[in-house]
C-alpha cells in the first residue's frame, strides 16, 4: 500500500497516532534514525509467508526511510535512554524496537522473526484504532522476552519459522485453550493469550475494545494451595489443608514455585463436621484441632500409632475380600483391595485411569508431570528425556470382571455395611482410613523414599516437595510396588495377588534437570580450560570477565556441595562457613515463617575452592587499592564477611548476586533454571540410598514443620558427613577440581 491507499483504508487520525508512537517527536534525530533502520531491517528479514498478509509493510518502510536524515545511534543507547527516563510505559513501541536479545542460549532467528511479525501486527492494529492496549501488551512481552524474563513462555511459544500466519494463530489458540497440560501455568496461558489476541485481531481485522478497568482491591503477591480432602476413620469429619505460598513477583518462574512449595509456609486446616457436637465455638475449635492433629500424626507412620491398621486386620480384610470376589459383594471387595494396593481413598480410586489389554483392565496409569519437564527447544540437548506416565500392573484376580474403575454400583453405605460385617465377625476395627493409609505406613516403616510412595499413590507434586526434585528409573518404582504386592500375597496366602517380573521396560521419570554425569563433566572441563587460559589476571588488572568466570566456577561447586536455593545474596557470606569443621550455615528461606535456616557439611573440594577464592579476593583488593577504591573496598568486604561473598562485575559497575543478575551471567555458560543443582544432588542422594529424612534435612524441605535436628528428631548430625563424602566422590568422579585463581 502507498500513502494514498493507506489513507483510504484507515482513518487519518489512527495513522497519525501510529506514526507518533513509532517515531516520537521528542526523540533526537539520531534516535529516530536508529528506529527507522531497525524497522527497515525487520521488514527485510520477515519471512515471505508473513509478508504476503500485510500490505502496510511498504508504507511503514517508506516512513522509516524518511527518518534516516541523521547517522543512527546504537539501539542499546535508545533503549537505555528510554529506561533512564522511566518512560517504558509511554514509549513502549520504541522500547520494543530497540530491545535486543540478551541471552546467548536463545534462538536468535526465532526471536527476530517474532519481533518483525509483532512490529507489522502492531502497525496494522494501531491504524485500525481501538487496539492500543493489546499492542502495548504484546510489545511488552517481546521486550521482556529479549531480556530473559519470559523463560517459562519460551518453552511454549510455537516455532514461528515453521508456520504461516493463519497456522501460527491456530497453534496459539490450541496452546491457549488446551486444558490437558497441567504443567502449563495460568501465567503462561495469559502470556500466550496476548500474542494470540493481537495476531488474530490483525488477521481478521477485528474491531478493538477498550474497557474501563478499576484497580484491584488486593495487590499482595502470593497464592494459596489446597490439599486433597482427607477423611478421619470413616466419620463425617473431613480436613482440607490450605497452604500459603508467598512469591516475590507475580511474574515468577516455575523454579520459584518449586522452591516455594518446599519450605515452611503458613498453613490452615479447614475441618468440617456433619453435626455439631459441641455448643461453643471454642469447643468446636478444640475438636477441629484434635482431628487435624490426628491426621498429622498419621503422616508420621509411627509404630506406636494405635489408629494404624495392624497386620492381623489387613490379613482378615484381604481374606474376606478375596472370598467375596465371586459373590454379590464383589464390586465392594474389589474397590477395597484397590484402596489397599494404591493407598487411595474411595473417591481417588474412582478417578484413576485404567490401562486395558485385550479389552480387560491390566493396570493403572499414573501421570507424573512437573513444571521443569517443559523447557524451551534450545535446552533439549542438555536434558535427559523423561516420561510423564507409568503403568502399574494389577493382579488379574481383582480385574477379571471389571470394565472400569468407576464402581458406580458401590455406594458409601455399601462400603460401611461391608466393613461393619467384617468387624463384627472378627472383632476388628477396620476403617476406610486404615485401609487407604496402610501403603504409606508399611513402606515408610521399611525406609522407602516417600517419592516412591507418593508416585504409587498418584500424588501431585505439591503434596511432597521431593517429587519435583527427583529423577528415577521406573524399574526401581515398579520393584517397590511388586514387593508390596508380594507382601500382601504372603499374608493373605493368596498367590494370585503377587506379580511376575516386570516386562514393561525401563523408563526415566521425574525431573529432567538431574543432568547426566557426562554433561556435568563436559561443563566443568570447558569452564576449567577457560580459567586456566586466562589465569594471568595481573597483567590486565583483574578484568570483569575473569572475575565473573571465577565467581561462576566457585558458585557452581559450592551450589552442588550445599543445595543452596537461588536467593538474593546467594551462598551467603564467608562468615557462614567454618573452614576448620566444614560446617555451612544456610539461611535461604528468610521470608518464611520462623527460623528456616539449616547447617550442612561441605565436602573437602568445596572447602579448598573457598580458600582459593578468598585468596583471589585479597589479591584483587591489593591490586586495585590505588586505582579503584570502591571496587577494592567491595573485594575486602567480601573477604572479611562484611558483605556477601559473591558479586558480578561489568566494565563500569558491579551487581550483587540475585536470581535476576545470575541469569545473564550463567546463560552463556549453562542456561538451565537456577535451581538445577538441587535436582541433580537430590537425585544423586536418592540413588546413593541416603535416608529420605536426612535428604530432606540437607535440602531444607519442611515436612511436619519441626527443625531437622530438633529435640524430637532421630537424625544424627554426624550423618551429614556421609552426604559430604558422597558429594565429594561425585565431584572427583566427574573431574571437578580446584583451580588456582590468579
Amino acid at each position: 500500500m502507498n500513502h494514498v491507499q493507506i489513507e483510504q483504508s484507515f482513518e487519518r487520525r489512527n495513522i497519525k497516532r501510529c506514526l507518533s508512537l513509532l517515531f516520537p517527536i521528542s526523540f533526537a534525530p539520531e534516535a529516530l534514525a536508529s528506529l527507522g533502520a531497525e524497522i527497515i531491517r525487520l521488514a527485510a528479514i520477515l519471512r515471505q509467508e508473513y509478508k504476503c498478509e500485510f500490505d502496510e509493510l511498504k508504507f511503514v518502510v517508506a516512513e522509516a526511510h524518511q527518518r534516516m536524515i541523521s547517522p543512527p545511534s546504537a539501539l542499546k543507547d535508545v533503549f537505555s535512554s528510554i529506561k533512564k527516563e522511566e518512560t517504558l510505559g509511554i514509549h513502549y513501541l520504541p522500547a520494543f524496537l530497540s530491545c535486543e536479545l540478551q541471552r546467548a542460549s536463545y534462538d536468535k532467528a526465532r526471536f527476530e522473526q517474532y519481533k518483525a511479525l509483532t512490529l507489522i501486527v502492531s502497525v496494522r492494529l494501531l491504524m485500525m484504532g481501538r487496539h492500543e492496549p493489546a499492542v502495548k501488551r504484546v510489545c511488552d512481552e517481546i521486550r521482556l522476552f529479549s531480556d530473559g524474563r519470559r523463560e517459562n513462555l519460551a518453552a511454549w511459544l510455537p516455532n514461528v519459522l515453521r508456520h504461516n500466519f493463519p497456522s501460527l494463530i491456530q497453534e496459539l489458540e490450541r496452546l491457549r485453550t488446551d486444558t490437558a497440560n497441567n504443567d502449563k501455568t495460568k501465567q503462561v496461558n495469559n502470556q500466550l493469550r496476548k500474542f494470540h489476541v493481537s495476531y488474530r485481531d490483525s488477521y481478521e481485522f477485528k474491531e478493538g475494545i477498550i474497557r474501563n478497568v478499576s484497580p484491584k482491591e488486593f495487590r499482595k503477591s502470593g497464592i494459596v494451595n489446597s490439599s486433597s480432602k482427607q477423611q478421619l476413620d470413616d466419620g463425617d469429619e473431613t480436613v482440607i489443608e490450605l497452604r500459603e505460598i508467598s512469591i516475590s513477583s507475580t511474574e515468577s518462574e516455575s523454579w520459584e514455585k518449586e522452591e516455594g512449595d518446599s519450605g515452611q509456609t503458613r498453613k490452615l486446616s479447614a475441618v468440617t463436621f456433619s453435626a455439631l457436637t459441641a455448643a461453643s465455638y471454642a469447643s468446636r475449635a478444640m475438636q477441629a484441632k484434635v482431628i487435624s492433629n490426628r491426621l498429622l500424626k498419621k503422616k508420621l507412620s509411627l509404630s506406636c500409632d494405635i489408629y494404624q491398621a495392624s497386620l492381623f486386620e489387613i490379613k482378615i480384610l484381604l481374606k474376606e475380600c478375596i472370598t467375596s470376589l465371586h459373590t454379590e459383594d464383589s464390586d465392594t471387595a474389589q474397590l477395597l483391595i484397590f484402596m489397599l494396593i494404591f493407598g487411595n481413598q474411595c473417591a481417588q480410586i474412582r478417578a484413576m485411569r485404567n490401562k486395558k489389554h485385550k479389552g480387560k483392565i491390566a493396570g493403572v496409569k499414573r501421570v507424573h508431570t512437573l513444571p521443569s519437564q517443559k523447557q524451551r527447544d534450545e535446552l533439549t540437548p542438555l536434558l535427559r528425556k523423561v516420561d510423564t506416565s507409568i503403568i502399574f500392573p494389577v493382579p488379574s484376580l481383582i480385574t477379571e470382571s471389571l470394565r472400569s474403575l468407576k464402581f458406580k454400583n458401590v455406594t458409601d453405605a455399601d462400603i460401611k455395611n461391608y466393613l461393619q460385617h467384617i468387624n463384627k465377625k472378627h472383632e476388628t476395627h477396620i476403617t476406610q482410613t486404615k485401609i487407604s493409609t496402610f501403603l504409606s505406613h508399611k513402606l515408610k516403616q521399611e525406609g522407602i523414599d516417600p517419592v516412591l510412595i507418593e508416585l504409587i499413590k498418584g500424588s501431585a507434586p505439591s503434596e511432597l516437595a521431593a517429587l519435583s526434585y527427583t529423577q528415577l528409573e521406573s524399574n526401581s518404582l515398579l520393584a517397590t510396588y511388586q514387593r508390596y504386592l508380594n507382601f500382601l500375597s504372603k499374608i493373605s496366602a493368596c498367590q494370585e495377588l503377587s506379580l511376575t517380573t516386570n516386562t514393561l521396560g525401563n523408563k526415566i521419570i521425574g525431573t529432567p534437570l538431574a543432568i547426566d554425569d557426562k554433561l556435568l563433566h563436559q561443563l566443568f572441563s570447558a569452564l576449567t580450560e577457560r580459567l586456566e587460559m586466562l589465569n594471568s589476571p595481573d597483567e590486565q588488572g583483574f578484568p570483569a570477565s575473569y572475575h565473573n568466570l571465577v565467581t561462576v566456577h566457585v558458585q557452581m561447586i559450592l551450589a552442588l556441595s550445599s543445595g543452596y536455593r537461588p536467593v538474593t545474596g546467594w551462598l551467603g557470606k564467608i562468615t557462614d562457613i567454618s573452614l576448620d569443621t566444614g560446617q555451612f550455615w544456610i539461611s535461604d528461606k528468610e521470608n518464611r515463617l520462623g527460623d528456616a535456616s539449616r547447617v550442612i557439611v561441605l565436602p573437602p573440594i568445596a572447602l579448598e575452592c573457598i580458600k582459593q577464592y578468598t585468596a583471589f579476593l585479597n589479591a584483587a583488593a591489593f591490586h586495585l587499592r590505588n586505582t579503584d577504591t570502591p571496587l577494592c573496598k567491595r573485594y575486602r568486604e567480601a573477604a572479611s564477611g562484611q558483605e556477601h561473598l559473591f558479586f558480578y562485575r561489568s566494565e563500569s559497575h558491579w551487581d550483587e548476586v540475585s536470581p535476576k543478575t545470575m541469569a545473564p551471567i550463567f546463560d552463556s555458560i549453562f542456561p538451565l533454571p537456577p535451581n538445577w543443582h538441587r535436582h541433580h544432588i537430590r537425585t544423586l542422594l536418592h540413588q546413593s540410598n541416603i535416608h529420605s529424612e536426612l535428604i530432606a534435612a540437607w535440602m531444607g524441605h519442611a515436612d511436619i514443620g519441626e527443625a531437622s535436628f530438633a529435640q524430637y528428631s532421630s537424625l544424627n548430625f554426624n550423618e551429614l558427613y556421609k552426604i559430604a563424602e558422597i558429594i565429594n566422590h561425585h565431584l572427583n568422579q566427574n573431574g571437578i577440581k580446584v583451580v588456582q585463581y590468579g
